[in-house]
């Protein structure tokens, strides 16, 4: 977790997708932010490290801006790019449970 916050995680509190020796590359998906808050609520429940929490905190709110609908429930699976024709959202579980429900159970942890 340690690693992911500082190689990950930039100055604006975005999260990047892929990391390549230290230098970050993509930015993060839904799926990205969902995955990790999780992790950090987890490790924050396993040894209440404080900065854990107030990591996954920062992110949640950084879900909001990034990939918040404001005209409806949910959350879009990319962040808004003027270039892209199309958001996405999904609501369906795969081989992975639906981001949008991640985050729902990680809002309801903070």
């Amino acid at each position: 977790a340690n690693f992911l916050l500082e190689y990950a995680v930039d100055n604006e509190s975005s999260l990047c997708r892929i990391i390549a020796g230290t230098k970050a590359q993509l930015d993060g998906t839904l799926e990205d932010y969902a995955y990790l808050i999780k992790g950090l609520i987890s490790l924050y429940r396993a040894n209440h490290d404080a900065a854990m929490l107030e990591a996954a905190m920062m992110l949640a709110g950084r879900v909001d801006d990034l990939f918040g609908d404001p005209a409806l429930p949910g959350y879009f699976s990319t962040a808004h790019d003027p270039l892209m024709l199309l958001r996405l959202k999904s609501h369906e579980d795969s081989t992975l449970p639906c981001p949008n429900a991640v985050m729902i159970e990680n809002l309801l942890a903070l």
